[in-house]
C-alpha cells in the first residue's frame, strides 16, 4: 500500500515537473518573440534575417566598393554590454553582405565598420583604436576611418 502510495505522488510530481517545464519554456519563448520586435522592429518578425540585415547595409556596401579588407568592431570591443550569439550572428551576416570583401574583426584595417545597436557611437570609442567617425548609416551602423597622423 505504502510503495502504491509513494509511485502515485512520484507520478503526479513527475506530471507537475513536466507542466512546470513546459510553463517556463513558454515564457522564455515569449521573451525572445517580444526581444525580436524590439530589435527587428515589428514589421520584421518573421521575415528574412539575410535580407533585413543586406538592407540595412545597402549603403555601407555601396560606400566600400572595391575594398577589400575591412575592419569590424561591436559592443564588445568597447567593453560595453552585448549579447555573443547577437554580436557573433551581426559579424557573420556582415561579411556575407560585404562579400567578396573581407571583414576581419579588430581596427587594424583602414576603414573600420561599427556595429554598436542602439548604444549609438561616442568620439571616444574611436579615439582610443586611432579612428575617426567617417560615416553614420542608422540602426547604430558606422564607418570610422584611421585618424591623420
Amino acid at each position: 500500500m505504502r510503495a502504491e502510495k509513494t509511485a502515485a505522488w512520484r507520478r503526479r510530481l513527475a506530471q507537475w515537473a513536466a507542466v512546470l517545464l513546459i510553463l517556463v519554456a513558454l515564457v522564455s519563448l515569449g521573451q525572445k518573440v517580444a526581444w525580436a520586435r524590439r530589435l527587428w522592429g515589428l514589421e520584421r518578425v518573421g521575415t528574412d534575417q539575410v535580407a533585413t540585415w543586406e538592407q540595412r547595409m545597402t549603403q555601407v556596401k555601396a560606400d566600400l566598393q572595391g575594398e577589400r579588407l575591412i575592419g569590424y568592431l561591436s559592443e564588445v570591443d568597447f567593453g560595453l554590454p552585448n549579447d555573443p550569439i547577437d554580436t557573433n550572428t551581426e559579424f557573420t551576416l556582415t561579411q556575407y553582405v560585404l562579400a567578396p570583401t573581407i571583414l576581419q574583426r579588430g581596427a587594424e584595417a583602414d576603414q573600420v565598420i561599427c556595429n554598436l545597436g542602439e548604444k549609438g557611437y561616442k568620439p571616444e570609442y574611436g579615439a582610443r583604436m586611432g579612428l575617426i567617425l567617417a560615416g553614420e548609416y542608422g540602426n547604430g551602423i558606422y564607418l570610422l576611418r584611421k585618424a591623420a597622423k
